[in-house]
């Protein structure tokens, strides 16, 4: 018999396939469609926690990263659920996350002359900020070899970053200078390692800790800090 856990895996899963959270999908619906009683179904969407809720027998999903997240500290293969994602979801969750600090945020910032770049996500609180890459590929991928190629690869995307500060009309610091930190935000809970070559390597489980430390990881020697002034 099918555990209560395994039902909430399999009900994160078929939310997230099915993109809960844009229409209302019943409990009725799920229980028919996975074919499992509807009381393991309740039973299931409680292990969810505030991912998902349910209003007048509407299955609501708050946000998929925070149903991604659940499901994956539930037991779920971390390759299905990254298959169910894309990176727009995770630059909206960064995005949210340091709105919630106090951050100014600014997304999907490009430039295509004299030099062509693309940042996914911005945030500036004070005389310190973050820039982050939004990565969820699959987390078989994300070996040490790989994870350095996408660090390398932003660090210059950063480095373009600071050098079209003005064209882009970002803020300038009222006094002394901003300090930068390069991140990627990835799905994987257990990275080879936190930092990698001076880029810090976020999983999304762990972002609302990682925004709280900004401030002393802007002065951090293992971190390979870009400067505004």
């Amino acid at each position: 018999m099918i555990s209560a856990t395994s039902a909430a895996i399999a009900v994160a899963a078929f939310l997230l396939g099915s993109r809960g959270w844009e229409e209302c999908i019943s409990t009725t619906d799920i229980s028919s469609r996975l074919g499992l009683r509807p009381q393991l179904v309740e039973n299931a969407i409680g292990l969810l926690g505030e991912a998902v809720r349910v209003v007048d027998d509407c299955v609501l999903v708050s946000d998929p990263l925070d149903l991604a997240i659940a499901a994956i500290r539930l037991g779920a293969s971390e390759k299905i659920i990254a298959e169910k994602l894309d990176w727009k979801m995770f630059e909206d969750y960064a995005a949210k996350a340091l709105g919630e600090a106090g951050y100014n945020v600014y997304k999907d910032l490009k430039l295509y002359s004299p030099f062509k770049f693309q940042v996914d996500v911005l945030g500036i609180l004070a005389n310190h900020g973050v820039v982050f890459e939004c990565k969820h590929w699959n987390p078989r991928a994300s070996t040490p070899s790989k994870l350095k190629s996408v660090a390398r690869s932003h660090l210059e995307r950063v480095k373009r970053l600071v050098m079209a500060w003005t064209r882009l009309k970002l803020p300038r610091p009222l006094r002394g200078v901003i300090r930068l930190v390069p991140a990627v935000l990835v799905l994987r809970e257990h990275t080879p390692a936190p930092i990698v070559e001076g880029v810090a390597v976020v999983p999304v489980s762990r972002l609302r800790g990682f925004i709280e430390e900004l401030p002393s990881l802007a002065y951090d020697d293992r971190v390979k800090v870009f400067i505004v002034d």
